[in-house]
């Protein structure tokens, strides 16, 4: 199949689900040996109070009074987790996310004044939308290359793939999937694309924890975007057989 063909069929796979946006590559910046260190703790003025306590709390330590959305921290430090860690204790996310919720969610502040009732809402926006992508791997490296610079997630021309074997086995299989009137062979099929993603992720790790591995990250988190379209196409198949 040519190339540009192939391509296009692809990105009419994909389609324009906002967890799978497209990529544009920027200039990867220059491998450093040099492990980072952890950003110092910053403070921050309560508004109304102006007591100081820990940039990103939620809830002043002094006066108990919801604070305003903080923009500037990005989405590991809004749920309290390791920064820019591609592997996370997903049961340390969920309870962060939790506790988040359950100090600002606006059920439990009618009694506050609007303005706090205000800060409230966008914190809680923003939060859900933290834990949305955090709790993905797939969300979560791309958000990770994003604020590296490495690629843009709003940009819509995308990334490419050279691999024209990989390309052709993802048609392959969507065909299967589509020609398939059986459940077992779509079990199977589920079954080989979860062992897929498993290993892809688990390079994706290496990749992101590596100095110089952004480049290799790029190709497969746009691979993953591919294999996980996949499994959806097969969940929803399932159900009709």
């Amino acid at each position: 199949m040519p190339l540009s063909l192939l391509c296009t069929q692809l990105t009419h796979f994909i389609g324009s689900s906002s967890m799978y946006t497209g990529r544009k590559l920027s200039k990867f910046t220059s491998c450093s040996t040099q492990a980072e260190l952890p950003p110092t703790p910053k403070e921050m003025s309560c508004w109304s109070c102006q007591h100081r306590f820990q940039q990103g709390g939620v809830v002043c330590s002094g006066c108990d009074k919801i604070q305003p959305l903080d923009t500037s921290l990005n989405y590991f430090e809004v749920l309290g987790m390791p920064n820019m860690q591609f592997d996370l204790d997903l049961e340390m996310l969920e309870k962060q996310y939790k506790r988040l919720q359950w100090q600002i969610h606006p059920d439990r502040l009618a009694a506050r004044t609007p303005q706090e009732q205000d800060y409230s809402a966008q914190s809680v926006m923003h939060i859900n939308v933290a834990y949305g992508v955090l709790r993905h791997p797939l969300s979560r490296a791309n958000y990770i290359l994003a604020q590296r610079g490495i690629i843009n997630e709003v940009d819509s021309e995308g990334a490419s793939i050279s691999d024209l074997d990989f390309l052709n086995e993802v048609m392959d299989l969507r065909e299967r999937v589509d020609e398939t009137s059986d459940i077992a062979p779509l079990q199977s099929l589920l079954t080989a694309n979860k062992e897929q993603q498993r290993q892809l992720i688990q390079r994706l790790s290496s990749a992101l924890a590596s100095p110089c591995g952004s480049s290799e990250a790029v190709t497969l988190a746009f691979q993953l975007t591919y294999v996980c379209k996949l499994e959806e196409a097969i969940v929803k198949k399932l159900p009709e057989l």
